[in-house]
């Protein structure tokens, strides 16, 4: 580097020491000023607020504003003299601060630098400049102008200022209104009022609504203040001035305050609705003044009970019946609960529910609630909400509702469409697991990402055939279960092949082969049954729609004669039925373009759309009352469906005829011949029943009199005693125990009749029943007792209730069957014939019930025709066999129960069958789902028995059981029949 560019570097680093110096001086200068103006301002503002007091106009505000600052000027420029150190050109002076010969040094080398004198030696001044800037370098600018010593003055001041105006502030005086006064002042809006803390104290009392029952708040002080809607508060105010009146503002609320002796002012409101408040007061000399604090009031809204319902019941399988388990909370006390349904057509209605929990805060508990009793028909929409009210008021809007829970009833329509949403997965599925084989067929060496991929999508194709088992008829499950053993058998093979380390590709080749065609197999069988079912759907909404129009019919007819209202509104619930089964008949039909042949959907759209229109014109007549117009509508309504109906099941027996007709025809068969074995099974059943009658009767005129009449008090006196406790069970329960309780009270209605009848066997059987009914109450009374004893204990009543029954009609079962005398030392040589007769006939009617449980397990093509209905015959020819046993060992108490018991069996597998036939095809092999060679009424041929003329009043009676009555009305009709066979 030259000596010119060493030089002047060194002067540059001269320059910049020194501006150090001058920057440290810069800002402590400028502290201490800040300081002294703060403490001057402070002083300002305290003698200023004492002088003016608690009211200030804007003008004297900003004056005495400008006289404090001022005041704070004075006193910071009294604070930072000397100042004129700082300019640049002096601030070597502050070097001599540090340092006096240092300072002289510096000054002369910076005049050099600055100022070069030609007379001057540049060696000379190069030197001079090295020593003073190495000197400089050990001086450092705090030694010059410490930071601590420098403010201290000013500092000490100004905390003697902030503590004097904290002092001010806190206490209370004037001198603090006056500095808020003086604050506020030149900010204020002008709204024709003055302003200035005129209130020296506001204190606050909440007390909340009546309903609430909480203790009032007191004496609250601070600036804002909550409260629950529709509280009161009461203010009380001390004000800082002599005033003669004042008014507060809350919001839009205005209250006037009463002024006290004490100089005070009170008064109170009831509140809905909050906001800022405003206090304003007048002086002796009338003027008002606004006080300048800020201050509110926030209405907070009494929170609505919580309230939530939650429908329990099982998704896959919904029934007629719910349980809803429901909870209400509310912060304070809740008044009403109610549950609203709401049916399909219907106006909602309203119910109480009963409480489970007696806290008046918290409520909760479990209802059963049956759909059909709402009113609902299968496959309407039922809306279910809780509402709950708190004590609030206006009470009609304290209601808050829970989220609606909405159910569909159980309807045949919507089991078939599960069904059909199960087989599209499972075809769905296989043919998935299909494409994956034959897409990308195998390779050699194998290719780990194609074999995984087709095992994965080939592994969920049992499970979907396994739910397309349960979808499917009875006849059609055996060859959808034999499609499932193919596949899973070839899958199983195949992944034991593929597991061996080296696997063997010929074997692999083969396996492959038969799962493809077992897959092939599957998705024609899967494809056959999907479009039957949709066919089949078709036809039964047909059906039912035709159901509907004779109710239609039935009900325009009532209107008609009658005019009523109420069969209007059924009238018109009817039609809504029938076009929302239309409408979905038409979205589903729209959706089966790709499952059904298009010539059986197109046969049924023309009738379809006919049936729409005629159900529109239908409903608009009975809108109108042109009942003659109805009855044309309905007429010409009725042409369409029976021509939907016939085209749709001329559709599914042409799908069906090719694959199930011979299935059909032998299950036809079947029940036929199951219905032959169920009427010799019966009247088997009634001979064993004139005997046993007999042979009680002859040895109760043996035992004689006295025996009789002890046995009978005992039977009494236990069924009196069951009567008392049955009694009062009826008291103690309700809901749906109610039917159990009536079933009980019916067989023991029946013990007493028996007893009457003298018929000890029969008067047996049914105190077994009631024993066994009461026993089943107590249980689950007593499993429900535990979890939910009720609120005022009600179901551990019944409960205890229960058990006391269930202990009477034990003791009753057990006093008639002791009551029952020995039979078998009565018998006479013609009863001991008789016995052996029903014993040939009851091995007849068991070989008969194997050869038809043999063709229902192995079927036309070797497919079972249905196993349950196999597993249920056996059952049945074992409990004849039975009574041929004791028959022949002349046990006529036995073999009396066992042909009842068999004849029971029987008609529960005549029963399973015919469920399969109405859920399999019903137009197969001609369209009557019987076979050609045998009817209805025919009976099978049973080996050793004469035939004799059958009376024809026992013949209605035995075709009256067959018939399937109403489930509520089951036992009753049953009684009844078998009373009039006795």
């Amino acid at each position: 580097m030259s000596p010119v560019h060493e030089r002047a570097s060194r002067g540059e680093a001269l320059e910049r020491r020194v501006a150090a110096f001058r920057k440290r001086a810069i800002a402590i200068t400028v502290i201490r000023g800040a300081l002294a103006s703060s403490a001057g301002v402070a002083f300002a503002a305290i003698v200023a607020g004492a002088a003016v007091g608690p009211i200030v106009s804007r003008p004297v505000a900003l004056f005495a504003w400008i006289a404090a600052a001022a005041t704070g000027l004075v006193l910071a420029a009294a604070f930072v003299r000397g100042a004129g150190a700082l300019r640049k050109d002096r601030a070597v002076t502050l070097v001599a601060r540090a340092d006096a010969s240092l300072g002289q040094a510096a000054r002369s080398a910076l005049e050099l630098h600055r100022r070069p004198d030609p007379a001057t030696s540049a060696e000379l001044a190069e030197a001079h400049l090295a020593r003073v800037l190495e000197a400089l370098r050990e001086v450092r600018p705090e030694k010059a102008m410490p930071f601590w010593p420098s403010i201290s003055r000013p500092l000490s001041l100004f905390a003697v200022a902030g503590v004097a105006l904290l002092a001010a502030l806190l206490t209370d005086g004037r001198a603090s209104a006056g500095i808020m006064a003086l604050a506020r002042a030149p900010f204020h809006v002008d709204e024709g009022y003055a302003i200035g803390e005129v209130v020296r104290e506001l204190r606050v009392d909440v007390t909340a609504p009546d309903y609430r029952d909480e203790p009032p708040l007191r004496g609250l002080t601070a600036p804002h203040v909550e409260g629950l809607a529709g509280s009161t508060f009461r203010f009380e105010i001390e004000p800082r001035i002599d005033a003669t009146a004042a008014v507060l503002r809350v919001g839009s609320h205005r209250l006037e305050l009463e002024r006290q002796p004490s100089g005070a002012f009170r008064g109170s409101v009831a509140l809905d609705e909050g906001g800022p408040v405003i206090i304003r007061m007048r002086t002796r000399s009338g003027e008002w003044i606004e006080d300048l604090r800020g201050r509110s009031i926030r209405i907070l809204p009494d929170p609505l009970p919580e309230v939530a319902l939650e429908a329990l019941f099982d998704e896959d399988e919904p029934g007629e019946r719910v349980a809803l388990r429901w909870n209400v909370r509310d912060d304070h006390g809740i008044a009403e609960i109610r549950l609203v349904t709401e049916v399909e057509g219907l106006p909602p209605k309203r119910r109480k529910l009963s409480e489970e929990s007696g806290s008046p805060k918290e409520k909760r508990g479990l209802e059963s609630l049956d759909l059909r009793e709402l009113g609902a028909e299968p496959g309407d929409s039922v809306t279910l909400v809780l509402e709950a009210r708190d004590r609030g008021r206006p009470p009609e809007a304290r209601f808050a509702r829970s989220e609606p829970v909405v159910l569909t009833l159980p309807s045949p329509e919507s089991e078939r469409e599960r069904n059909l949403s199960i087989l599209e997965e499972a075809l769905a599925r296989t043919l998935d697991a299909l494409a994956d084989r034959l897409e990308e067929p195998r390779t050699s060496p194998l290719d780990a990402r194609r074999e995984r991929r087709a095992m994965d999508s080939l592994s969920r194709v049992p499970p979907a055939l396994e739910r397309a088992v349960s979808a499917v008829s009875g006849a059609d499950a055996p060859l959808v279960r034999k499609s499932l053993h193919a596949i899973r058998d070839a899958y199983h093979r195949e992944t034991l092949e593929l597991a061996r380390k080296i696997p063997n590709a010929r074997a692999l080749a083969k396996l492959e082969d038969s799962l493809v065609s077992a897959l092939e197999d599957g998705a024609l069988l899967l494809d056959d049954l999907r479009a039957r079912a949709r066919l089949e759907d078709f036809q039964e909404v047909a059906l039912e729609l035709e159901a509907l129009r004779r109710e239609i019919a039935s009900l325009l007819a009532e209107y008609a004669r009658t005019n009523d209202p109420e069969v209007k509104h059924a009238l018109g619930r009817a039609i809504h039925r029938a076009k929302k089964k239309l409408e979905a008949l038409k979205q589903r039909m729209s959706e089966s373009s790709s499952a059904v042949p298009r010539e059986f959907v197109n046969a049924g759209e023309s009738a379809q759309r006919e049936s729409e229109r005629f159900l529109e014109e239908l409903e608009a007549a009975v809108a109108e009352d042109a009942i003659a117009d109805a009855e044309a509508k309905l007429l010409a309504l009725e042409r369409e469906l029976h021509a939907m109906a016939e085209a749709f099941g001329k559709g599914e027996s042409e799908v069906a005829e090719s694959r199930f007709g011979p299935r059909q025809r032998a299950l036809a068969e079947a029940i036929d011949r199951v219905r032959g074995l169920e009427a010799e099974e019966v009247e088997l059943a009634r001979e064993h029943g004139e005997l046993r009658r007999a042979l009680a009767e002859r040895a109760l005129r043996a035992l004689g009199d006295a025996t009789k009449v002890r046995d009978r008090e005992r039977v009494e006196s236990a069924l009196d005693t069951a009567k008392k406790d049955l009694e009062a069970m009826k008291r103690d329960v309700g809901g749906i125990d109610e039917d159990i309780v009536t079933r009980v009270q019916g067989r023991i209605d029946d013990v007493r009749a028996a007893l009457d009848q003298g018929d000890l066997g029969e008067a047996s059987k049914m105190a077994r029943e009631a024993n066994a009914e009461a026993m089943g109450l107590a249980r689950d009374l007593s499993l429900r007792a535990t979890m939910f004893p009720g609120r005022s204990g009600e179901v551990r009543r019944a409960a205890e209730s229960a058990e006391r029954l269930a202990e009477s009609v034990a003791k009753l079962h057990t006093e008639v069957e002791r009551a029952i005398p020995d039979l078998e030392r009565h018998l006479r040589p013609s009863d001991v014939k008789a016995l052996e007769r029903l014993a040939s006939r009851h091995r007849a009617v068991e070989r008969a019930a194997q050869e038809v449980a043999q063709s229902l397990a192995e079927g036309p093509d070797g497919t079972p025709l249905s196993e349950e209905g196999a597993s249920e015959l056996r059952r049945a020819a074992g409990m004849v066999d039975r009574g041929a046993r004791s028959a022949a060992e002349h046990d006529a108490v036995v073999s009396s129960e066992s042909a009842s018991r068999a004849a029971d069996a029987l008609r529960k597998t005549r029963e399973i069958l015919e469920e399969h036939q109405r859920s399999s095809s019903s137009g197969e092999g001609g369209g009557s789902g019987r076979s050609s060679g045998a009817s209805a009424s025919e009976k099978v041929v049973i080996p050793g028995r004469e035939e004799r003329p059958e009376d024809e009043r026992r013949r209605r009676i035995r075709d009256g059981l067959r018939e399937e009555p109403p489930p509520d009305y089951r036992d009753a009709v049953k009684r009844y029949f078998e009373a009039l066979l006795r």
